[in-house]
């Protein structure tokens, strides 16, 4: 009989888990809304963090996950989503003043919101791909035209995006280099940062719940991070800490 109701249990959670799943990600936002509406911010956590787990990549899923979080007072994964949200659209007022406020309580500029960073990675290939195509449509243009007002206006607009692409490849390149090259992390609970890779090493210093970290390498459970700023390296439990970049 006492394997009969675990039989029972575990039937019921998996019918309620495929449930879950077999919702699409439109109802499951529509419901975690009404649930953050209603003040249910762990149900309105629970129905995003579905939509992240079929693998939808969407600004506005993350932008109101870290406000879920943030209301349910989980500050480091209320940052982590904020960040991903402000990468997928760093020109979106709402998700740079949250992102901006949230570090303010925390003391912790987070590596600074630039003004110039108002487009995202992907946004910039396509204006390099666009330039790039301009320039060598006025390169061609330069080969057959003789007139020389037309050959005066096609070589200024082969300077002028000659110029553009230079100014967008460098921009790109930093864009690349912030988000891909570097592995950025949040610290999702309040921790403290030891000089080697387990609990015997000596504390080196404290972290607080919510701040970006640096990953620089990783052995065990036990992960490398470091402090561009502070100019501070140190180890901690890879469960104290989640990457920003896990939807890449």
């Amino acid at each position: 009989m006492r394997y009969l109701k675990k039989a029972i249990i575990i039937s019921i959670l998996i019918m309620l888990s495929n449930s879950i799943y077999s919702q699409t990600p439109k109802e499951l936002f529509d419901t975690a809304n009404r649930h953050y509406q209603d003040g249910q911010y762990k149900e309105s956590i629970s129905n995003y963090e579905s939509i992240v787990h079929q693998g939808i990549v969407n600004s506005n899923v993350f932008y109101n996950l870290g406000n879920a979080y943030f209301k349910d007072k989980q500050t480091g994964k209320a940052i982590i989503n904020y960040e991903r949200a402000f990468r997928l659209k760093p020109y979106d007022k709402d998700t740079r003043a949250n992102l901006k406020f949230i570090r303010s309580m925390i003391k912790d500029d987070g590596g600074i919101l630039f003004n110039i960073d108002i487009l995202s990675l992907n946004q910039l290939f396509i204006i390099f791909c666009i330039l790039t195509w301009f320039m060598v449509g006025m390169i061609i243009l330069d080969f057959f035209v003789k007139q020389n007002f037309i050959w005066s206006f096609i070589y200024n607009a082969k300077i002028f995006f000659i110029i553009c692409l230079i100014l967008n490849s460098v921009w790109l390149i930093s864009k690349f280099y912030q988000e891909k090259s570097i592995d950025y992390a949040i610290v999702i609970s309040e921790t403290h940062a030891k000089n080697g890779p387990g609990n015997d090493y000596s504390v080196g210093f404290s972290l607080p719940e919510g701040k970006k970290v640096i990953i620089l390498g990783k052995e065990n459970d036990w992960i490398a991070i470091g402090l561009k700023k502070e100019g501070l390296k140190g180890w901690v439990e890879d469960k104290t800490i989640e990457r920003i970049a896990r939807f890449n």
